[in-house]
């Protein structure tokens, strides 16, 4: 059975607005230090591209593993426990990288940034699948990941104006605080949890019905990992532009847009059919940027790009929940996302040595055939919609 407090009969309640409030606050400052990593390795730390990589990806190590123990905690002890202290945990190791002065040091403190990200993504988008309607899960997580990505846009703006007028060093203790922010707001946050009860197993570590979902969103996140990786010193050193603010404003932008007017579109139209048509467009923009090498082709390939990402994910997390039932949810939902840091991971391993060996164009190319294989993935896997 499940206690806590939980309102069924509408979307967009008080405890839902928490949550995505919440998710705003701490994703802000979590993205605020994106655009300001790679020159502090390159510059400060004397680190080469496939150290920007392997550094932004280093959360993706410790997170990967995080979500599916997360959602077993969040089962037993409540999913506001797993915000909180996710929040707390990812504030104070950002924080403390301004103080760093070694690549091992920093990619330390990522590791431990990533161990925060698992518990706080898992305890949120599962406490939001609670708490909406079943027949508006597709509806709730579209509206809940806009939070995630104003803080795409809103967090490395932030960053880099205040990178010029307080110093690289604070900015991460500013992102830092964002965090801890979020952690406090969460208390006002509903703690739904799972009591074990007659007839219900103990659920296993990981859960096989995220596993296909969560493969195919991995492919197509790689090219978002080369993006978010190599977009600062791609827009600073061949486009010779004063950074990527204006580029990840942009995809926050048509995020934002695309998740209010499609929000009904997974329930209706069917998070399959979505979730193809969204992978097919990530590689053709990601093809965009990296085929016109200019300040126009690098915002028209991101407004393609953004939309096939302002789809993928809510349509293949509904595929996910759909297939779960309640106690296997916080399971489900933590191996699906667990694939979210394999993307970061692989993507900055795989894609870090592609820029070191061929620039970051080729990075780009090597996102968009990722996200190729992760379509060839979704039609073997789910090629029915009764499988989906």
């Amino acid at each position: 059975m499940v206690t806590g407090d939980r309102t069924r009969a509408a979307l967009v309640t008080p405890a839902f607005l928490t949550v995505v409030l919440v998710g705003l606050v701490y994703w802000v400052g979590f993205n605020m230090v994106i655009p300001e990593l790679p020159p502090f390795v390159t510059r400060e730390l004397g680190g080469s591209s496939l150290a920007v990589g392997l550094i932004v990806g280093a959360p993706a190590l410790t997170a990967v593993f995080t979500r599916p123990v997360a959602g077993r905690l969040g089962n037993r002890f409540g999913r506001k426990v797993l915000m909180i202290g996710g929040a707390a945990t990812a504030g104070g190791a950002i924080a403390a990288y301004g103080l760093t002065s070694s690549e091992v040091a920093l990619a330390a403190l990522r590791l431990a940034t990533g161990v925060g990200q698992g518990l706080f993504f898992t305890g949120a988008a599962t406490l939001v699948s609670d708490i909406a309607p079943p027949a508006r899960r597709g509806e709730a997580m579209s509206y809940f990941s806009i939070a995630a990505y104003m803080g795409t846009g809103l967090g490395p703006l932030t960053g880099q104006l205040l990178a010029e007028q307080i110093g690289l060093h604070a900015v991460f203790g500013v992102a830092g605080l964002f965090c801890v922010a979020g952690a406090l707001l969460s208390l006002r946050a509903p703690n739904v949890r799972i009591v074990a009860g007659a007839g219900l197993s103990r659920p296993g570590l990981f859960n096989r019905k995220g596993v296909g979902p969560g493969l195919v969103m991995m492919f197509g996140l790689m090219g978002y990992t080369a993006f978010q990786a190599y977009a600062p010193l791609y827009t600073v050193r061949q486009l010779h532009l004063s950074g990527p603010a204006v580029a990840f404003l942009l995809y926050a932008g048509i995020i934002l847009v695309c998740r209010l007017a499609f929000a009904r579109l997974f329930d209706r139209v069917g998070a399959r059919r979505c979730a193809s048509t969204a992978t097919l467009t990530i590689a053709a923009g990601l093809v965009v940027i990296a085929a016109w090498p200019t300040v126009t082709g690098l915002y028209v390939g991101v407004a393609v790009f953004s939309l096939g990402m302002a789809v993928q994910y809510p349509a293949l997390f509904t595929m996910a929940v759909n297939r779960a039932n309640e106690r296997d949810r916080a399971p489900v939902i933590g191996t699906f996302t667990a694939f979210l840091d394999l993307a970061t991971g692989l993507g900055g391993v795989t894609l870090g040595a592609v820029a070191a060996l061929a620039g970051y164009r080729a990075s780009f190319v090597g996102g968009a055939v990722a996200a190729l294989l992760g379509f060839a993935v979704l039609q073997r896997l789910f090629a029915s919609p009764a499988t989906s």
